[in-house]
């Protein structure tokens, strides 16, 4: 993984590995699994400070099968709702996924952390229930 950070932005990038000129060997692993490089670029704007989070799993198992997940938290609720998101968003979803909801899954999750947030911000950070 590669990162630079350039006047507010902050870039990474990680490559896909294996040399080129395999014949597309280098996409797969020796078990014949794709892999794939992940880059991700933000820019802080206006702003003296970054409220975007994202977040990335670009191998995981969901429901018993592989996946990718990736999300971005877009920071328009402040950084401290953006943080909250990231820091819950995945797990949450993998719940729901071990309890056999595989299509509500990610809207459950998301529905489930909006739900978490409500009651921070209305009840107070550290107190929030569920």
């Amino acid at each position: 993984m590669t990162a630079r950070s350039s006047a507010g932005s902050r870039y990474a990038a990680s490559p896909a590995g294996g040399a080129g000129g395999d014949g597309g060997a280098a996409f797969f692993t020796p078990t014949g699994k794709a892999r794939f490089g992940v880059s991700a670029c933000t820019d802080i704007g206006g702003r003296p400070y970054q409220e975007d989070r994202m977040l990335s799993y670009p191998e995981c198992t969901l429901g018993g099968a592989p996946h990718a997940f990736f999300a971005v938290m877009d920071g328009h609720g402040g950084a401290a709702c953006a943080e909250f998101i990231r820091s819950r968003l995945f797990t949450l979803v993998t719940e729901n996924f071990r309890k056999g909801d595989c299509e509500g899954a990610l809207a459950g999750g998301f529905r489930d952390v909006e739900a978490m947030w409500t009651r921070t911000i209305t009840t107070g950070p550290g107190r929030e229930k569920g």
